[in-house]
Order: C-alpha cells, then structure tokens, then sequence
C-alpha cells in the first residue's frame, strides 16, 4: 500500500504537458532544415489541444490509423501531393520513441487551425531512427 502510495504521488508531480525545444542548431539538424518532401502516402492531420474544451495547439502529421482520445480537437486527412518544407527541429519530452519532430510548412491541404505542425519522428513516420521520413508517406523533393 505505501509502495502505491508513493507511486501515486510520484505521477502527480509528473508535468505531462508536451514541450519543444529547439534543436536546429545542432549538425545533424541543420541537414534537414529547408528539405521538401512531398506525401504520397496516407498521412493523418491531429489537432492536439490539452483538454477537450481548449484550442488547439499543436498539429502532428501521422499515418494511420493514428491516435484518439477528448486531447484531439480534429483529425483529417492530408492531400496526396501536399507538400511540406522542413522549418525546424525540435526536441520532444516524448516518454517513448524518438524525441525528435520537425516542424514544417504545410502547402497543398487546408487545415481547421493555423497552429504548429510537426512531423513527429514517431508512429512510422521515421526511418531507421534517423530524421528523415519514411519514404511510404514522404518523397524528398529534389
């Protein structure tokens, strides 16, 4: 019982509120910084919000089938032949996976909000733990 206590306490003083710090500068960042891919999969638009009565805040590109829950405002398909330019590299408090997301311009597709978008390096959008798409859903523009 104390053990679970102490574990209970121990969550409640856990911030589980995302953050993103900017990694651009460092060398294998500035690599991707300015590359063009185009999607020619199926990539998945989630409007994330901290509860289900905030705004949205963060717009995360993923294929499917994605993720659910009232911490989704919105979730809408992409247009094949969108493209998307690499802005910046952030690093995430993510728990699992890789910490990293690129955030990017998104062009071809209209979006219910004009918050961030990112391309998390997460949920088969990466490749071999690099910074680079996976190229099912994401063809690099020469």
């Amino acid at each position: 019982m104390i053990k679970l206590i102490l574990v209970a306490m121990l969550l409640a003083g856990c911030d589980t509120r995302a953050r993103y710090e900017d990694a651009s500068a460092e060398t294998r960042s500035m690599e991707v910084i300015g590359v063009r891919y185009e999607v020619v999969g199926p990539v998945q638009a989630h409007g994330f919000r901290q509860h289900s009565q905030a705004a949205v805040e963060r717009v995360l590109l993923m294929p499917p089938p994605g993720v659910e829950g009232p911490e989704i405002g919105f979730r809408v398909p992409v247009r094949q032949g969108s493209t998307v330019t690499v802005r910046k590299v952030v690093r995430t408090n993510r728990w699992i996976g890789n910490k990293m997301d690129l955030e990017v311009n998104l062009e071809g597709t209209t979006l219910p909000v004009t918050a961030p978008v990112s391309i998390g390096l997460i949920r088969g959008n990466e490749r071999d733990g690099s910074l680079q798409r996976n190229p099912s859903f994401y063809r690099r523009l020469p």
